[in-house]
């Protein structure tokens, strides 16, 4: 399928954001007792002030540019802030410290498309110790975070096995390439791969990665 600016997952993940925000932070108004007849006065606490949220995602590829226009138009039609953050490089230490600058800017909350789950747990959870962490496309499930919203990667990547195993009815030899195979994504996309092949006389027998490395990808 082709992802474009329309698509409603990004905006999907906005709201999840900003209703699990309003879920946490509870009423606005309070009551109070007056007068003598025991009847309760309601008071207006101050305004709120805007949520604020932070999308982080796992590169800066052209996929992202184009979910953070569906992010935009979330972000005008919920009145709320929405900051995209892309680390260039790909790297996570690079994500490691954009969410280390985000958890001491008041954020209400953070999603993130984790780059190497299993490495970052422990900033994951120093994120989810200051505000409301959740993942997506690439989740952590190790981590403390709240939820998860994306695709059912296994599953996925069986559809995929699936058609490969039609492409080689007899057999043969492939190669996997992906951008990282830390990602928890990638990972569960091959297994799905592997679930689906399984049996069929078909080895893989390379697996290559290129860190968003476009030159090394060709």
């Amino acid at each position: 399928m082709r992802l474009t600016a329309n698509d409603s997952i990004p905006g999907f993940l906005l709201w999840a954001l900003f209703g699990l925000f309003i879920a946490t932070v509870g009423c606005s108004k309070k009551e109070s007792p007056a007068g003598t007849s025991g009847a309760a006065v309601t008071q207006d606490t101050p305004a709120r002030k805007p949520v604020k949220l932070a999308f982080v995602t796992n590169n800066a590829s052209e996929f992202w540019k184009i979910a953070s226009a569906g992010v935009r138009k979330y972000e005008s039609e919920g009145k709320v802030q929405v900051d995209v953050k892309m680390p260039s490089n790909g790297t996570t230490e690079e994500q490691n410290q954009i969410l280390e600058n985000l958890v001491s800017q008041g954020y209400d909350a953070i999603s993130v498309s984790a780059i190497a789950p299993n490495d970052q747990v422990g900033m994951l959870n120093k994120v989810a110790e200051k505000t409301k962490l959740l993942t997506f496309d690439s989740d952590a499930p190790k981590s403390n975070r709240l939820l998860y919203i994306g695709t059912n990667n296994r599953e996925a990547g069986r559809a995929l096995g699936k058609e490969i195993v039609k492409l080689l009815p007899n057999g043969g030899k492939m190669a996997v390439f992906v951008g990282t195979l830390a990602a928890d994504n990638a990972a569960q996309r091959l297994q799905g791969i592997q679930d689906a092949i399984e049996g069929h006389k078909i080895e893989i027998v390379d697996r290559r990665e290129d860190n968003t490395d476009r030159a090394k990808a060709r």
